[in-house]
Order: C-alpha cells, then structure tokens, then sequence
C-alpha cells in the first residue's frame, strides 16, 4: 500500500519461500521507485527474518538479493526493514 494505492503481482516459477518474499521486496521497491522522493522514509514489514538477513549480506550469492541491494543503494528514499514475527501471540 503506497498512500491510498496498492499493488499486486502474480508471482510464478518459485519454489521456495525465500525466493518469493525477495521477489516481493523487488516488486516493492521498483513500485515506490516510481518516483523517488528524496528524504522519504520507506518501512518494508516482513515476517521473513531470514530474507531480511540475505539482504542486508554484503557478501550474498543470491542475484535477487543482489539486485535488491543495488536498488537500495540508488534510491534517494531511507528504506527500512521490520521483522514483524509471524503468528505472534495468536491463540
């Protein structure tokens, strides 16, 4: 959700978790690319700990944390990650 807008996009040929959460992030951050506002502060929440950890690797092998991080690295916008826990306190 960017303001009142939302985006959705059809993800294929992924088998494992990981790859469809980066997927995600890349897909959230090409949407909000559009058009950068410097000085913006961009919160992307997650429950995937481990997709957060690969991205913030310096030393990834994976290509779509890779191009994540480039993206990162060319936007004027500060991005942040929250791990939110999944099925935190649902009894």
């Amino acid at each position: 959700v960017i303001g009142e807008a939302t985006a959705a996009y059809k993800i294929n040929q992924y088998n494992c978790s990981q790859s469809v959460e980066l997927h995600s992030i890349q897909e959230a951050l090409n949407t909000i690319n559009q058009p950068d506002q410097p000085g913006n502060t961009i919160a992307i929440c997650t429950d995937a700990l481990q997709t957060i950890n690969t991205i913030r690797d310096i030393h990834t092998k994976n290509q779509i944390a890779k191009n994540i991080q480039q993206k990162i690295h060319h936007l004027t916008s500060s991005i942040t990650f929250i791990w939110v826990p999944s099925h935190s306190g649902i009894k």
